[in-house]
């Protein structure tokens, strides 16, 4: 068995997993045949593969621990595969469409699964495929500042003969990436455009950004040999610098050793040039968030000494790369920044309909849809298209009726596979102490408290405040307006950014903070006014250890509480707000159904009656514990 995501997660590791399981299949075949040839026998191999939440145990200790419904699926499939097959669960199935080719095997029976299950076997992977696909699939939208300063930069580059360094960040599903296509394609002058994508992992790829580049000038494929590559390069170059294939041969994987950090910069400095005098380059490198300071250092120096020469350099990043390099293009007379900031409510609501054909979502859902995407145009394009999935939009984007399927059900939406996948990511690449404190503040809710946090973490007040102004500076976080009097507060910058962080916690973790959090707020509340909110920390508390087993004394006590906080506060909604009230003693008696006082609060008044005469409906969990 192999766990791809420990102790860190990549955003494409279901991806990764594909990929290896298909190079396996190919590697066993061709051994196969040799074996079959050399000892009359054959090898066989039988591969299941799925993705989700496990629990590990901890690598840097030598634990191999790997347990999980996603583990045990895995084995499953792997069972039922057929020699030389890969069956691909749903959930990784989910993750790597856009990038593999598959064949469904529907009504599959698998041991120890109630019902039949459908799973999908591996026929190919893409090359150079992503787990988020780049393709548009809808009008760019809210971008035009920021494709109004690449015209210009490319214009004064074009005019002026000069390099110009142009750096577009924002987070992952922000749409840098579509910018750049948007702008490229826009282009109305000729321009020789060289694309590099710096990956976030594996060996020998600190310049593979530059090697993409120098082989989509050359017009290398990968099959010419060495000497015709080399040619190839030669006849970019004028006569007098004919000696930088030496250089450049090496980053393109031509052979030899690759020369300093310097002279690498000098040889793709002078190579842009020369193609440069035909017409304007545009060298576009993506992901340089995750390069290494050599490729850093190179690009810098081709926008600080190409001279007279048409270049621009189109740098994508997220964020992070400033906390890196703070300093990167500062004080610099050719460089400029955009930061694509999130897009504007009337911007979403656009991107909606054009993503649904026209059609309009209903308020209620277009609401929700703007709250978890926070403004992200990924976010909302994976928002849509699983809610379509699943069957919660129909055909003509209204809710759909099926079952018990009503508008109520969206309003926790669940996070999309390929977004999970990304925040976690990110997530994972947080030091420590940033990590602990993300994992505190969800479990508050999307808004939070620093007092709070810093009492739940258990760290020194520095600590939480260096962590949260680091998260801040990421765009992981926002200052926010409290509700409690005295307590700074702060709140998510996605509620899908929350949601990854708390679904990082184990259920143990949860119950532990969700409690703690509780008796906090009733240190530093007048109690009655916040019953609801310290109520729904001790229901929180109470389901995660019911579902870890059988409940104890402890935990029993814990659920008392909770119904009681919880029928307090439905008592004083009741006649001014009858389905709040509602909801919030149906979940009371939910949690209590033995004779007790919260049973015995949350039965007075004839509540009963007032839930028949508006309609309420409640249950447990209906409400998310958070302010």
């Amino acid at each position: 068995m192999a766990v791809f995501g420990v102790p860190v997660a990549h955003e494409d590791d279901a991806l990764r997993a594909c990929r290896a399981g298909a190079e396996m299949l190919a590697a066993v075949e061709e051994v196969d045949h040799l074996v079959a040839r050399a000892q009359g026998v054959r090898l066989e191999v039988r591969i299941g593969i799925e993705t989700g939440e496990v629990v590990v145990g901890d690598p840097s200790r030598g634990s191999t621990f790997a347990s999980g419904l996603a583990v045990n699926t895995a084995a499953r499939l792997q069972q039922a595969a057929g020699s030389g097959q890969c069956l691909l669960g749903p959930g990784c199935y989910r993750l790597v469409r856009d990038a593999a080719d598959v064949e469904a095997r529907h009504g599959l029976a698998l041991k120890g699964f109630a019902a039949p299950l459908t799973a999908y076997r591996l026929l190919a992977v893409h090359d150079d495929s992503h787990p988020v696909p780049d393709r548009p699939v809808a009008p760019l939208v809210g971008r035009s500042r920021e494709m109004a300063l690449l015209r210009q930069a490319f214009d004064r580059a074009a005019t002026d003969g000069t390099c110009q360094l142009v750096t577009v960040l924002g987070p992952a599903g922000a749409g840098k990436t579509r910018l750049a296509a948007e702008f490229l394609a826009g282009l109305d002058a000729p321009a020789t455009v060289l694309r590099g994508r710096r990956l976030s992992y594996g060996e020998g790829v600190t310049y593979w950004p530059l090697v993409e580049v120098v082989r989509q000038a050359a017009g290398l494929t990968g099959v010419e040999s060495e000497q015709e590559a080399r040619d190839r390069l030669t006849a970019l170059l004028p006569a007098e610098l004919k000696h930088v294939v030496e250089l450049v041969a090496p980053v393109a994987g031509l052979g030899g050793a690759p020369g300093t950090v310097e002279d690498t910069a000098w040889a793709v400095q002078r190579l842009l040039e020369a193609l440069a005098v035909e017409r304007p380059v545009v060298l576009v490198l993506d992901d340089l968030h995750w390069a290494e300071p050599g490729l850093l250092t190179i690009i810098d120096g081709i926008s600080d000494w190409s001279r007279d020469a048409p270049i621009l350099v189109l740098a994508l990043a997220r964020p992070e790369l400033l906390d890196d390099v703070p300093d990167w293009g500062a004080g610099k007379r050719n460089a400029v920044a955009a930061l694509l900031e999130p897009l504007r409510d009337q911007d979403v609501d656009e991107l909606t309909r054009t993503l649904l054909a026209g059609h309009a979502l209903p308020a209620a859902v277009a609401d929700q849809i703007r709250l978890a995407a926070g403004g992200n145009p990924l976010f909302v394009e994976q928002l849509l298209a699983m809610l379509i999935e699943d069957q919660q939009l129909g055909e003509d984007q209204q809710l759909s009726r099926n079952n018990t399927t009503h508008l109520a059900d969206l309003a926790e939406l669940a996070v999309p596979p390929t977004i999970a996948a990304l925040l976690t990511a990110r997530l994972d690449r947080l030091p420590p102490t940033e990590r602990v404190v993300m994992g505190v503040a969800s479990v508050i809710g999307q808004t939070f408290y620093r007092a709070a946090v810093t009492e739940l973490s258990e760290l020194l007040s520095e600590g939480v405040t260096g962590a949260l102004r680091a998260l801040l500076r990421k765009g992981l976080v926002r200052p926010y307006r409290t509700d409690l009097p005295g307590q700074d507060a702060l709140r998510f910058d996605h509620v899908l950014v929350r949601d990854a962080a708390y679904h990082g916690l184990t259920k143990d973790a949860r119950a532990q903070l969700h409690e703690r959090f509780a008796r906090w707020l009733d240190k530093h509340t007048d109690g009655q006014a916040y019953d609801d909110f310290a109520g729904s920390h001790r229901e929180a508390a109470y389901r995660n250890r019911a579902e870890l087993g059988p409940p104890d004394e402890a935990t029993r006590r814990l659920g008392e509480e909770a119904s009681a906080r919880l029928a307090s506060a439905g008592q004083l909604l009741l006649g001014a707000d009858d389905q709040a009230g509602v909801a919030l003693l149906t979940r009371a008696l939910a949690l209590h159904p033995d004779e007790g006082p919260g049973r015995s609060s949350a039965n007075c008044t004839g509540w009963r009656h007032r839930a028949a005469a508006t309609g309420g409906r409640g249950g447990p969990g209906g409400v998310r514990p958070a302010r």
